[in-house]
């Protein structure tokens, strides 16, 4: 048994996946992230380490999570990318601990070996995740080559568009998800009817700077400590597939028909991935 922690992306919510994930993957706990209440991006990175580090002062928390099993955090785009940069923070703030520790004699007599320091290291932060699976994400959301990310003045415009009207912003963003045909699927046409988001304002602005400003990759070297898979639709217009690093390219699992979201146009392709990367 596995506790799964499930992070969704700009504009949207997490009831996009609780029902399918729940009964595509029953023999495990699941904790679907909640950005409510969080107005900025930096509220919403700490929340996500307190969740997993058993739920600090969201005791809901606790009861959904088993004790003592290991983590796994699912991404969906800036998921994904919060979620890398929350991991890459939390072990930055373990090793500087660890540092300090290792600095004041009178505290520790006797010098830390190799093994002592990482044990130290993992438990200072025992709530990291042993996997992490990026789904249509990326180290850099905002790109000028089209092929690896979204313009930076695209973002810009949106930024424009969700002061003046911030409903209709977010439903052009949700259909940009997906493609011409996936719009003609039943599931997708009654989602976006529905379509809403447990970001308030403050945090969908914040979050579009965000994704604007955020560069990831000089800490792409995190990926050799923690196993990170690559779920991405081929025909993701938010995120292209270039978008996935290179040397990784090749063991994503690449589901070429399908959009920004193939957790919903793609369900039993994407359950079988999420099923392969859990053995």
């Amino acid at each position: 048994m596995l506790n799964m922690l499930w992070v969704h992306g700009w504009g949207a919510s997490p009831e996009l996946w609780r029902q399918d994930v729940e009964r595509e993957l029953p023999q495990h706990c699941h904790v679907f992230f909640s950005y409510k209440g969080c107005r900025t991006i930096a509220e919403a990175r700490h929340r996500l380490l307190e969740v997993l580090n058993r739920g600090q002062g969201e005791a809901s928390i606790e009861d959904q999570a088993a004790p003592g099993q290991p983590w796994v955090v699912v991404g969906w785009s800036l998921g994904g990318l919060l979620a890398l940069d929350a991991l890459h923070q939390d072990r930055c703030r373990a090793e500087r601990l660890t540092e300090s520790a290792e600095s004041f004699p009178a505290a520790r007599p006797v010098a830390l070996d190799g093994a002592q320091r990482t044990a130290d290291r993992e438990s200072i932060h025992a709530g990291s995740p042993h996997r992490l699976i990026l789904v249509d994400s990326t180290l850099r959301f905002a790109d000028r080559d089209r092929s690896r990310g979204w313009p930076p003045r695209v973002l810009a415009r949106m930024r424009e568009q969700l002061a003046v009207s911030p409903q209709e912003t977010l439903e052009q963003f949700a259909r940009s998800m997906f493609t011409a045909a996936e719009l003609q699927q039943p599931v997708v046409s009654a989602l976006l009817q529905l379509w809403c988001s447990d970001m308030n304002p403050e945090l969908l602005l914040d979050g579009l700077g965000y994704l604007e400003a955020t560069d990831l990759t000089p800490i792409w070297p995190l990926s050799a400590r923690i196993q990170v898979h690559w779920i991405h639709g081929g025909s993701d217009s938010i995120c292209p597939q270039g978008a996935i690093p290179a040397e990784t390219a090749a063991e994503a699992l690449l589901l070429p028909d399908a959009g920004h979201a193939p957790f919903l146009t793609s369900p039993e392709r994407f359950y079988a991935g999420i099923r392969s990367f859990l053995e």
